[in-house]
């Protein structure tokens, strides 16, 4: 059954000095950890880099990610705030409705806010 995930964490770049392809750094990735795959094989490559690192690493486009810190946040409240350069501001909650309001969150999110 799917669920909703709420996720917060850090990402950084793999450094790509060279600007090799996103499949040699899964290669790079795989030879770091001692992982066998078939050289030539683009798709084993693949499998072999994801069912070991599908939480470790993401690959947006043609850069890979290091997951370097995640934290689930389904069972947490979320009151995160902040303010832009136009005058508004953004806002991310998550409470259980029985226990506070839509207005109590906000108001908690900005709280935060340093003026």
């Amino acid at each position: 059954m799917s669920e909703v995930n709420t996720i917060k964490g850090k990402l950084r770049e793999v450094y790509n000095k060279e600007k090799v392809s996103v499949i040699e750094l899964m290669k790079m990735v795989l030879n770091e950890n001692n992982i066998e795959y078939n050289v030539g094989d683009e798709d084993n490559i693949k499998d072999s880099f994801y069912d070991r690192f599908y939480d470790d690493y993401v690959i947006v486009g043609d850069r890979m990610f290091h997951v370097e810190s995640r934290k689930d946040l389904r069972e947490e409240d979320i009151f995160e705030a902040s303010r832009n350069s136009d005058g508004t501001y953004d806002f991310l909650v998550q409470f259980y409705n029985g226990g506070c309001s839509f207005g109590e969150a906000i108001e908690e999110a900005m709280k935060k806010i340093k003026d």
